[in-house]
């Protein structure tokens, strides 16, 4: 079983040290994972996300295409500096596009000029868990599905989100 969570790209980076798109060279920072519950209902826990594998072969699709249903889908990037911040819960990532590929530079220019905002994650699960956990503004439990471990398979740009808190959060200030 493989499952897709949602999220966003980060802030860009100023002076203090935050990450900052660099659209000429093709350089995207973004914010591929977080530990909020998902629209699907589940959790992915960040720590638990295992990139060994991945990162032998560290592509990045557009909409999760790899070409398995018969498409002639490429990476349009590569992605590196997988990494975690457990202080917010996320997982970040640096995708450097293809710039010689006209697809990966269409993509480029829709997410500079705000047309694509979210990233999302495909991941095998090899560890999970279920905890009880309030509804949004019940006082009732339901049971949640967490995923402790999974393998991480690739990350993509897609438009449509799945994860709650996925809003493109630029230099400026706008979402």
């Amino acid at each position: 079983m493989v499952f897709r969570v949602r999220s966003y790209l980060p802030e860009a980076v100023d002076r203090a040290g935050a990450l900052v798109p660099d659209f000429a060279r093709g350089h995207i920072p973004a914010i591929i994972s977080s530990g909020e519950r998902a629209r699907d209902g589940f959790i992915l826990e960040q720590h638990g996300l295992d990139f060994d594998r991945y990162r032998q072969n560290p592509v990045v699709l557009l909409n999760h295409d790899d070409g398995s249903g018969g498409s002639s889908a490429l990476p349009i990037a590569r992605s590196r500096d997988e990494q975690r911040d457990d202080t917010r819960d996320i997982t970040t990532a640096m995708a450097e596009f293809d710039m010689d590929d006209e697809l990966a530079v269409r993509v480029l220019g829709k997410i500079e000029r705000g047309m694509i905002n979210s990233t999302s994650i495909r991941w095998i699960p090899l560890e999970h868990r279920i905890d009880r956990v309030k509804r949004d503004g019940a006082d009732e439990t339901e049971p949640v599905i967490v995923f402790t471990r999974s393998e991480v398979l690739e990350w993509s740009f897609v438009p449509i989100p799945a994860d709650t808190n996925a809003i493109v959060q630029r230099s400026d200030g706008t979402s």
